[in-house]
């Protein structure tokens, strides 16, 4: 059954559940209403009866003498209806003294309704027994208004659960058609289109569904784009080493070129390239499945960054780009892999000195900032746009879809430094103007306890 009807149902199913519930209620209610009012007039009119009765007694020198007479006597003149049907008065001993018959029901050996002892000082002086079918009446007002009750429960049962089934069909496409909208995406997407996209007609959690689910898309889109790009990378990384290879072996083999040392180098160099592609495409799977091991060590960061730094120095002397180093503090120890950190500065630094132009700067500084060690490698660069900062750390993304072999590197850089850095706890963040330059800036947490080490 559709979630649609299911909720129709329930809805059908509650309305009528309350409406039985409220007929039964009301009707015990009334029933109960109408029979203590019957009890309380019956003893209310008995006692007023027995008042007299008494008064009679005592008025008439504690005798019954005449009492029927007197009955009689009311009889003639009082409105019949304050009068019993069938009202008898017995002696203290039990003796019948005097019987008073309204109606020609036979009424005399009929179950007593009322049976009032009446009593003077404490003592009996006799009994009043009233038989009255006057009850009945009330019964039968009784089982009137109840059956006027159903007749309205059900008239209203009817037009609720016409009102309510047309609120719940309405409320029920309300609540299914963005669900069956969503369904369609879900199969959409199975089918793998990822231009998919659902609609969202509300604020509340359907809508929320809604939106996470074309995020979710959106995400699946990128993710697929990025598996596209990243095979077209690795092609592209792979494609040009193996052509050098091939093409220097053939030359080899057709004895142009002899296998000497001059000729085999540039061979040594793509096999070199490739391996070390592999590798970083190896440490960046296991540090994003949470599984890369670290050989940390108390390490004291201006030293390790100034001798990285200093190898820097050496490298860009003929390129024209000058690398700086700089700190405030002379010493920083915190607990570090050694090896994974130079390997971030080195891509960070690298990835800097790569996109800045003849004549600029890369400044790299220590310090201290609260519970955190800071590295910043600052360049004069050509900046990132900020739509691609977004994705920077990215593997094999390109901010420069232009870039080459020679000035791009393979891609993987950034994500590795990234990976890195967030598997000792601390994290990396980027700020870029176009044509002024980028900074990344690398937080590492200092140990709680002050230790000291090389």
């Amino acid at each position: 059954m559709e979630l649609r009807n299911k909720f129709i149902v329930g809805i059908a199913f509650i309305v009528f559940f309350m409406a039985s519930m409220f007929v039964f209620m009301s009707n015990r209610v009334v029933s109960n209403q109408f029979r203590q009012y019957a009890v309380a007039a019956q003893q209310g009119s008995a006692t007023a009866w027995g008042n007299q009765l008494i008064l009679y007694y005592e008025t008439h020198g504690q005798s019954w003498v005449g009492l029927q007479n007197f009955l009689v006597y009311i009889l003639q003149f009082s409105n019949h209806k304050s009068i019993p049907e069938y009202m008898e008065v017995l002696s203290g001993s039990g003796a019948p003294v005097a019987t008073l018959a309204v109606s020609n029901n036979n009424l005399a050996n009929a179950n007593a309704d009322i049976n009032l002892p009446l009593k003077v000082n404490n003592q009996k002086i006799g009994t009043l027994i009233i038989r009255n079918r006057g009850i009945e009446q009330l019964f039968q007002i009784e089982r009137s208004v109840i059956r006027s009750i159903m007749l309205v429960t059900i008239a209203g049962t009817l037009l609720t659960a016409i009102l309510a089934l047309g609120v719940a069909v309405w409320f029920s496409n309300r609540l299914t058609d963005p669900l069956k909208k969503l369904l369609q995406g879900i199969e959409g997407l199975a089918e793998g289109n990822l231009e998919t996209q659902v609609e969202a007609v509300s604020t509340d959690e359907l809508g929320a569904v809604a939106s996470a689910f074309n995020n979710l898309v959106g995400q699946l889109k990128r993710t697929e784009q990025a598996r596209k790009h990243l095979v077209a990378d690795v092609a592209h990384e792979l494609r040009t080493p193996l052509s050098i290879i091939n093409g220097q072996l053939e030359l080899i083999e057709q004895g142009i070129k002899a296998s000497d040392i001059e000729n085999l180098l540039p061979i040594h160099d793509e096999v070199f390239r490739l391996t070390q592609l592999v590798n970083d495409l190896h440490q960046l799977t296991i540090a994003e499945a949470g599984k890369l091991v670290l050989n940390k060590q108390l390490v004291d960061m201006p030293s390790l960054v100034e001798r990285i730094v200093e190898n820097f120095q050496m490298a860009t002397e003929d390129n024209g780009v000058s690398v700086k180093f700089g700190t405030d503090v002379e010493e920083l120890s915190i607990p570090v892999d050694r090896n994974r950190l130079t390997q971030v500065l080195i891509n960070l630094i690298g990835n800097a000195v790569r996109y800045t132009p003849e004549g600029g700067t890369v400044e790299v500084i220590v310090a201290r900032r609260d519970e955190y060690a800071e590295i910043k490698v600052k360049d004069t660069g050509v900046g990132i746009a900020p739509d691609h900062q977004a994705h920077i750390f990215d593997r094999f993304y390109r901010a420069d879809e232009d870039r080459t072999r020679d000035t791009g590197g393979t891609g993987l850089g950034l994500a590795i430094a990234k990976e890195f850095v967030e598997a000792h706890g601390g994290n990396i963040e980027l700020s870029s103007t176009v044509g002024v330059g980028s900074a990344f800036t690398v937080h590492l947490p200092l140990p709680k306890s002050n230790m000291k080490g090389a």
